[in-house]
């Protein structure tokens, strides 16, 4: 019986153990995530800043997630990439308005994304009619609202992926 009991403890310190590095490890992944969004956002506003407001742009009204919508103009030439990157950062650009200040301290030039995360996005963006999904992420902006008829300005939702 004693036996029975040591490794039934044995069995149940070693649960708790993989427990403890899942959320550790769930906490680790967060936290590069969180930094990766930090730094995306402060590159945006690096690129924003350089775009000189000169030559084609597009207005974009994005309905997010949380059914608030946003209204911003982008230019032509930028990569869809850019618009996704945009998309994701906007819990971050409401910290940013807030305080001015990022958890990374200094100025925002100086914050560097994680080298060891690959950020995976959980979202592409559509259009309502006619029902467009832009998940080319490399396709100029330009290029993918004028194949489907929307240039100068669309309006496009931001839709969850779903795993089946």
């Amino acid at each position: 019986r004693e036996a029975e009991a040591r490794a039934l403890e044995e069995e149940q310190r070693i649960e708790r153990q993989k427990e403890e590095d899942r959320e550790r490890e769930t906490q680790r992944v967060e936290e590069l995530r969180r930094q990766w969004r930090w730094a995306t956002f402060a590159r945006l506003q690096l690129e924003e800043e350089k775009d000189d407001g000169k030559g084609d742009v597009c207005r974009l009204n994005l309905r997010l997630e949380n059914g608030s919508r946003i209204v911003h103009k982008f230019p032509a030439g930028m990569l869809l990439q850019r618009l996704f990157d945009f998309v994701e950062t906007r819990d971050v650009a409401g910290e940013w308005e807030t305080s001015k200040e990022s958890p990374y301290g200094g100025e925002l030039r100086c914050i560097l994304a994680p080298e060891s995360y690959k950020h995976e996005y959980d979202f592409v963006l559509v259009s309502q009619f006619p029902r467009v999904v832009f998940a080319d992420r490399q396709a100029v902006l330009k290029d993918a609202l004028v194949a489907s008829g929307m240039w100068p300005s669309a309006s496009l939702i931001v839709e969850p992926l779903f795993e089946e």
